[in-house]
């Protein structure tokens, strides 16, 4: 049986915590929020850059004291407090990082994070393996980092833009942004050695919801209904262009589709994708599954959260898997102030200290009444 091995560097999280530092499960492995704090002294510096150099060291040493390597990273997701703050990203990056053809995927998503904090750093990666930088020409970013990362298997994605290939130039027109970025998606997996049949999940993220309905038209061409189809999220994201896509995927493997009874989705997407031993899930809400209303949340933080962790331990045994194989979970929240209801279901549903996700929360894509969205990925 598969499950999850926990690590947690001293001096990282704060005390009391209640997600560990990194987990692994199989071979993949995940890290929670890495912050920037002085692991000798406990404190955050107020200054951000030096949030920064501490967290680019602060996650070497958490892999590699959990007897991991950074070449083992697929994935490393830059969480900021301000986009004013991406000039701090690069040092820390190139540092760790020295070597063009040796990086992992990269993505930067700005949204308040908690009070001081500038930073955090999430790593995704895959425990034995060393990385395949994946470049395709045209789509080449401006910043030092690959299109893509494939380490055995597994193929994680920088974010792709709706860029035309041959011009290195965005594409103009809204619907013809979002053309480009799915081709620059296929095209990205085909280079990295699969295809869209490969990818498992897949964020969006619009800068107006208003051309969603034309984005779903286009992920329906790549997965129709009726077949295997990505899980995917997506987030209303302040930026230049219209769309941005980052996935992961998973080469070879039996594809199935998962859904969770008593909850429903707006989109026609997948409540749960899988390939081989890689399980994603697309948004899950604290929808009551005994009620009539299969899409709407119940009311309140707590209650969202009770039947929001529990449709995620009910997706994960959709799966053949169980609350054991759940490696990561993205909570998204409304209100910092929330978090505390958050906990205590997180608390009841993961009562060992010893044996929880990784666990990282973003102030990002909640919209109405929703107050919690829990975002699973599983191996087994």
């Amino acid at each position: 049986m598969t499950s999850r091995r926990v690590f947690n560097l001293p001096g990282l999280s704060v005390s009391g915590g209640v997600a560990p530092d990194l987990v692994q499960v199989g071979n993949l492995f995940f890290t929670s929020g890495v912050r920037g704090v002085n692991l000798q002294t406990g404190e955050l510096p107020a200054d951000p850059a030096e949030q920064f150099s501490n967290a680019w060291r602060n996650l070497a040493t958490l892999v590699e004291r959990a007897g991991l390597s950074i070449d083992n990273i697929g994935l490393v997701t830059n969480f900021l407090d301000s986009q004013d703050y991406r000039a701090h990203i690069n040092p820390g990056w190139l540092d760790l990082f020295p070597e063009k053809s040796n990086r992992p995927a990269r993505k930067t998503t700005a949204f308040p994070l908690m009070d001081g904090v500038a930073v955090e750093l999430q790593a995704y990666g895959v425990a034995g393996e060393r990385r395949t930088c994946i470049e395709v020409k045209g789509l080449s970013h401006r910043d030092p980092l690959p299109n893509a990362a494939r380490l055995g298997d597994y193929i994680f994605t920088s974010v792709i833009v709706p860029w035309d290939l041959s011009t290195s130039e965005p594409v103009v027109g809204e619907p013809a942004q979002t053309d480009q970025c799915f081709l620059n998606m296929r095209t990205v997996f085909e280079e990295a050695g699969g295809g869209v049949e490969d990818v498992v999940l897949q964020w969006v993220y619009l800068n107006d919801f208003a051309y969603q309905p034309y984005m779903v038209d286009v992920y329906l061409e790549a997965w129709p209904v009726g077949h295997y189809q990505a899980a995917r999220k997506t987030f209303r994201y302040p930026m230049g262009g219209q769309i941005q896509i980052q996935c992961i995927g998973r080469i070879g493997g039996r594809r199935s589709n998962h859904e969770i009874p008593g909850h429903g989705h707006h989109d026609p997407i997948p409540m749960g994708a899988r390939i081989g031993d890689v399980f994603a899930s697309s948004g899950v809400s604290g929808v009551d599954p005994s009620s009539d209303d299969k899409l709407e949340p119940v009311e309140g933080a707590a209650g969202q959260s009770h039947f929001g962790l529990g449709n995620v331990r009910a997706l994960a045994e959709q799966g053949g898997l169980s609350a054991d194989h759940i490696a990561h979970i993205t909570v998204l929240v409304q209100d910092w102030a929330d978090l505390p209801a958050i906990d205590a279901e997180w608390l009841a549903m993961f009562p060992d200290p010893a044996h929880r996700p990784a666990r990282q929360i973003m102030q990002l894509g909640l919209q109405r009444r929703s107050r919690a969205q829990f975002h699973m990925l599983a191996v087994g």
